[in-house]
């Protein structure tokens, strides 16, 4: 063998083995073929937009690691950014990265800068995430592997902080509220520790759920093979207390066992975002509670778009689910209720004797040397109730009973908890007022100015039967502009 020595463009010295005899000229313009066809790369971009800022920078600074172990950060940029899932390491906001690429071909360490970049095109645009690598020597090959391996990283969500969680999502500069802050407006985990199993459900509430929801989420391909599909929207109606956000944190908790991503959107109006945000986690569940606000008034353009998000052409064939809550249905437009719209309305109704049994006998010490019977006649005198008002007549209950010095609470105890709350109760369930539209509003003065007019007409015409029909002007003055 022999060794034949060739200086690059940037000055370093390489050499190669060849056998011996072999023509040097030919080794020579082998290896120059090499050079151009891997030549020094000075700087290159990759812009890695429609996906998540913070999954970005995890997928490009997690491959980057995982490609070369030895990776350095140097000083630079902001020195608070994203927490990596199982452990406490921070990546910045701009991070910048020193990697050094071993050449093939001459075994030499040509070091690669990589800087991690937020950036953002204009104030209510979507984030994304810019990836800057300057090279010098035979760094070529290491670039172009890395910046392969980061877009699968990115399609394949493996460093992904969302996929596969349950989070909630707010995208205030996108309606045009404030600029976007990466400290503020960043995803976040929800607790979701509920399990469906224990929750109480008045029976046709718990067929409705079941049915409608739970049986979705689990059979999901099993659907799409018979040609269902599941995309659909859901929405749960029920006063204060009759648990809706508990069945949603259970919910949440069950589909991420599954595999599903959970989004809740923190503010209603972030609906038409958080829709288009989401598509990069299908399987997904989307939750916006309290809709009213977004769902009530007279049809317009808003309301229009709204539809669109929710059954729109957009949305056919997506593995998205939407869940959605309501106080009071009365207040909804008829148009977001049309079935296929909403795959299914639920109502969450109160429990009857048999729920408020098995739900007290899981929050309180019930007394067992009572029969069910005995339970069932006082619980029949409380009626149906809502689930948070049963929990809090058992907290009652519990307290009475231990200020009698007793561990277990029996029937009269309850009796006396509800006696002593019905009050509350009836306030409670006061149905407020509900506000109206700027249109009502306008709508009702005129509609009082004219009965106004009819009145004051009337008085006229009295007054001018009682006067012989005198000249008008001359006792009320000019009239005109009370009936025009």
């Amino acid at each position: 063998m022999q060794e034949i020595n060739f200086k690059n463009i940037d000055g370093s010295k390489l050499s190669i083995q060849a056998p011996k005899g072999q023509n040097i000229e030919t080794v020579s313009a082998e290896l120059r073929r090499y050079v151009d066809e891997n030549k020094p790369v000075k700087s290159t971009f990759v812009k890695l937009d429609g996906i998540y800022w913070e999954d970005a920078m995890l997928a490009a600074y997690a491959t980057a690691k995982a490609e070369y172990p030895l990776l350095s950060v140097r000083p630079g940029g902001t020195n608070i950014g994203i927490k990596v899932s199982g452990g406490t390491e921070y990546i910045p906001f701009r991070t910048n990265c020193r990697i050094n690429a071993v050449s093939p071909l001459d075994g030499v360490a040509y070091p690669v800068d990589m800087a991690i970049m937020l950036d953002q095109a204009e104030e209510c645009d979507e984030p994304y995430v810019t990836i800057s690598f300057s090279a010098s020597g035979f760094a070529a090959q290491a670039v172009a592997h890395l910046e392969r391996q980061i877009r699968i990283a990115c399609e394949d969500k493996r460093y992904s902080k969302v996929n596969g969680k349950a989070v909630t999502m707010e995208f205030p500069y996108r309606r045009g509220e404030g600029c976007f802050n990466q400290n503020r407006h960043v995803s976040q985990y929800l607790d979701c520790t509920v399990e469906f199993s224990d929750l109480v459900f008045n029976p046709d509430t718990l067929r409705d759920v079941t049915t409608h929801i739970v049986s979705r989420l689990k059979n999901r391909e099993l659907l799409e093979r018979r040609g269902v599909r599941f995309q659909s929207n859901h929405l749960l109606v029920g006063n204060y207390g009759t648990g809706k956000s508990a069945l949603i944190n259970s919910l949440m908790n069950e589909a991420t066992k599954l595999g599903y991503t959970c989004i809740l959107v923190k503010d209603a109006r972030d609906l038409e975002y958080a829709n288009e945000w989401a598509h990069q986690y299908e399987p997904a569940i989307l939750i916006c509670e309290d809709v009213n606000r977004i769902m009530e008034g007279a049809r317009d353009v808003e309301a229009d778009n709204l539809t669109n998000v929710l059954d729109g052409i957009g949305t056919k064939g997506r593995n998205l689910m939407t869940l959605f809550t309501a106080n009071d249905v009365d207040q909804i437009h008829p148009v977001f209720m049309r079935p296929g719209r909403m795959a299914s309305v639920i109502l969450m109704r109160d429990l009857q004797a048999a729920q408020v049994y098995t739900l007290l006998s899981k929050t309180s010490r019930l007394s067992s040397s009572i029969d069910r019977g005995t339970w069932m006649a006082t619980l029949e005198e409380i009626g149906q109730q809502s689930p948070s008002t049963v929990v809090e007549i058992g907290k009652a209950a519990t307290t009475a009973a231990q200020l009698n010095d007793r561990d277990c609470v029996l029937p009269e105890d309850v009796l006396s908890a509800f006696r002593g709350m019905e009050l509350q109760l009836r306030l409670t369930n006061r149905k407020p007022e509900r506000e109206l539209s700027n249109e009502e509003r306008a709508a009702q003065i005129i509609a009082n100015g004219r009965v106004e007019a009819v009145r004051v007409q009337a008085q006229v015409q009295a007054r001018m039967a009682q006067l012989g029909n005198p000249d008008l002007k001359e006792i009320y003055g000019d009239t005109s502009h009370l009936i025009s």
